[in-house]
């Protein structure tokens, strides 16, 4: 409430003599909070890369803006070699029916929710979209956060394979301590039954997802990456690139 948090993070991380650069990152703030936080990370003396999403920011002296996660992944770390753009070979071919317009984007994170309706607002009124955090209140209102808890997303991914509007599923797997233990491996056999649905309807569907995590996490990226694969999944370096191909995907099928 009132970047409270992040200015007192801020703070904190400009006193720490083995911080050298800061990334801020946040869901669209109101101006008036965008202006204080990016007024306190100037002040922080310390390289600052701020990624707002959606907010209009002017450039100020050090702090470096990026306008998506991804962005500013590789502005704060060059050398992260599975981030890279989309050829046409990372995308899925598909035939699709009249009426298949739809991207279903059924997100864990907000943030994640959030950067993905912005990368494909470049095709309103071409290509719809229907994306959902399951980790909003109204959704976790007695129960645990999806990234421990499958089942209200898992139900969604069932009732999307039915839908035939549905072209596109655009997902997001998070790994860490406290996350699930197998994210992928309780998502595969709903991914399974999703694609045996959409085949009975005489559909196809492609399935775009992104890993947030790395290999030390307890689950293991790698571990997570092969069961995605397994099933059909395309994952994606960065969720951005992820949403990005599910507009391009959708264009080029529709010629």
């Amino acid at each position: 409430v009132g970047a409270i948090g992040t200015l007192q993070a801020l703070d904190m991380l400009a006193a720490d003599p083995s911080t050298e650069t800061i990334v801020l990152i946040s869901k669209p703030p109101s101006p008036a909070v965008a202006e204080r936080v990016l007024e306190a990370a100037v002040l922080a003396g310390k390289r600052v890369i701020a990624c707002l999403l959606g907010a209009a920011m002017a450039p100020r002296d050090g702090v470096e803006l990026a306008t998506n996660l991804y962005q500013a992944a590789r502005l704060a770390a060059s050398d992260a070699s599975r981030w890279k753009g989309i050829s046409a070979e990372d995308l899925p071919r598909l035939r699709l029916r009249d009426g298949q317009r739809q991207v279903r984007g059924l997100f864990c994170g907000g943030t994640l929710r959030d950067e993905a309706d912005l990368a494909l607002g470049v095709t309103e009124g071409v290509i719809e979209r229907d994306l959902i955090d399951f980790g909003d209140d109204r959704y976790t209102r007695g129960r645990a956060h999806p990234m421990i808890d499958p089942t209200l997303r898992n139900q969604a991914l069932l009732e999307a394979g039915a839908d035939p509007r549905v072209a596109v599923l655009l997902l997001d797997v998070i790994l860490g301590y406290g996350a699930h233990a197998d994210p992928a491996g309780a998502l595969a056999p709903t991914l399974d039954e999703v694609q045996r649905r959409a085949a009975e309807g005489g559909r196809e569907l492609a399935i775009l997802a992104h890993i947030v995590g790395t290999e030390r996490d307890p689950q293991s990226f790698a571990q997570q990456e092969a069961k995605l694969r397994a099933v059909g999944a395309h994952v994606f370096g960065s969720n951005y690139h992820a949403a990005v191909a599910a507009g391009l995907l959708l264009e080029a099928a529709a010629g």
